[in-house]
């Protein structure tokens, strides 16, 4: 006789379904009515936090000892977890080993930090910047009242972060990310000082100009993206991401917040390109260009809040090749054309009302009048995933699931063969050759000598967070997601 599971077996449960996103909005509120009032659940849950967040460390740390890699071909039951949300036994066990296997829907934070912060939109109409995200993020105690995401930061203080990331609106427009130990200090809407630290930054237009000041240098980025990293009292190093930008080096004292008019010299450094520059902007001379230092900081700057660890954002270089992001067990994001006009409809595999507030999911089996398309107008963001199998075996077939959460919400998705071919003819970048792509589109019913169950994925009730599960024999994934930064879009 089947023993009946205990009230505690059953919390446990709901929390391995919280932390997996699986469940509606409806069973999320009543899950968190239950920690507010009950301080016996609240500790069941921040043991568990506890232990997965020691086991996705350990495996980690296990999986880089080898060289980032894993041998283990993972072969999951096919589970119709989108429009089922039942939990069983089978599926507890399931997912703590794929946790093991840092196959995990999100990361979670080790005992005594912060979990990443979502915020709403900002409104910058008195303030020259604010947080949007912090993830981890320690500051000194020099900072009174720790800035925390939402909160608007004050001009000309110098704010210190000892660890974490952060990432900053500044009321220009710009968006810069930090990653600790770095201080800096907001001039205005426009400028910001790196006294010392990391920093990718982005400016999604020429109108929305930034400008970064480290020592007497002078970084101006007119709608391009850059990473800089300025050492305590050493040289600045400068990489250029996409596009170009001017840097103003003044040997003199006139930087951006003196009185002085300024004496400088000027110097365009282009994408691809990287040079490193004496504090007093005496010198300048080319390195050789790297982005992997940006790493981390550079899907936080162009608005990916978080990934499961199965998935590897690839850093902004030269000569890019997507046939080489292959792998049997791990995913590929990296960006396409960001903050792009639509200009006349376009039609997707699956569309997000951003009115309606409630979770889509694909495949659904649509007839030719139900085509999603997105409208004429919207301004989006495009970010390719991608999952190759390197083991060429048609016997038998990979699955990988997991998430991806967004600062803006979601627009569409394309994932079939002549959508995606339609949608990167927009969004593509120009140096990727697409067209040695053909057969890979997710597939809506089993398919293939191995019979790998149907893709899945599904699009969370606010919009920021997509869900998928693919399950690839032979031929690859792709996964073509639009984010919408259209004005009111975002409002959610």
């Amino acid at each position: 006789m089947q023993k009946k599971p205990s009230q505690v077996d059953e919390f446990e449960r709901q929390v391995v379904r919280f932390q997996a996103g699986a469940m509606t909005q409806e069973e999320i509120n009543a899950f968190e009515s239950q920690l507010r009032t009950d301080e016996r659940k609240r500790l069941i849950y921040l043991r568990i936090e506890k232990q997965s967040a020691e086991i996705a460390r350990l495996m980690k740390r296990q999986i880089n000892l080898h060289g980032g890699s894993c041998d283990r071909v993972v072969v999951l039951p096919q589970r119709n977890w989108l429009s089922h949300p039942t939990t069983r036994k089978s599926i507890w066990i399931g997912i703590t080993v794929a946790i093991a296997l840092v196959i995990t829907w999100a990361s979670v934070p080790e005992q005594g930090q912060q979990r990443p912060e979502l915020t709403e939109p900002i409104r910058l109409a008195s303030s020259s910047a604010r947080i949007t995200y912090s993830d981890n993020a320690t500051w000194s105690s020099a900072n009174a009242g720790a800035p925390v995401a939402g909160v608007d930061l004050k001009t000309r203080t110098s704010y210190h972060l000892t660890s974490g990331s952060v990432r900053l609106q500044m009321a220009g427009g710009g968006i810069v990310s930090l990653e600790g130990p770095s201080a800096f200090k907001i001039l205005d809407q426009q400028q910001i000082d790196l006294i010392h630290g990391r920093m990718a930054a982005w400016s999604p237009n020429e109108t929305n100009g930034l400008t970064v000041q480290v020592g007497n240098l002078g970084i101006r980025d007119p709608g391009t993206a850059f990473g800089v990293y300025a050492a305590a009292r050493k040289d600045v190093e400068l990489s250029v991401f996409d596009g170009s930008l001017e840097l103003e080096l003044r040997p003199t004292e006139s930087r951006l917040d003196s009185q002085r008019p300024p004496e400088r010299s000027t110097k365009t450094i282009s994408e691809g390109e990287a040079v490193t520059i004496s504090r007093d902007a005496s010198t300048a001379n080319s390195i050789e260009f790297d982005s992997e230092p940006y790493a981390q900081l550079w899907p936080l700057t162009v608005g990916i809040d978080s990934v499961s660890h199965l998935i590897d954002f690839v850093p902004p270089q030269t000569g890019f090749k997507l046939a080489a992001l292959a792998s049997d067990d791990r995913l590929f994001l990296f960006p396409e054309r960001l903050n792009l006009t639509l200009t006349a409809p376009m039609a997707v595999d699956l569309a997000r009302d951003p009115d309606a507030k409630q979770a889509v999911t694909w495949p659904k089996f649509e007839q030719d009048s139900d085509v999603p398309v997105v409208p004429a107008g919207r301004v989006l963001s495009s970010y390719l995933l991608v999952f190759r199998p390197k083991t060429k075996d048609r016997s038998t077939y990979r699955s990988l699931s997991g998430s991806i959460t967004f600062e803006k919400p979601i627009a569409a998705v394309s994932v079939r063969g002549k959508r995606l071919e339609l949608s990167e003819r927009i969004f593509g970048r120009p140096d990727v050759d697409y067209d040695s792509w053909r057969r890979r589109s997710l597939e809506d019913r089993a398919s293939g000598i191995a019979k790998a169950p149907a893709d899945r994925i599904a699009i969370s009730a606010d919009g920021h967070r997509l869900n998928f599960e693919l399950n690839v024999d032979f031929n690859p994934d792709h996964i073509r997601v639009l984010v919408d930064h259209t004005a009111g879009q975002g409002e959610q």
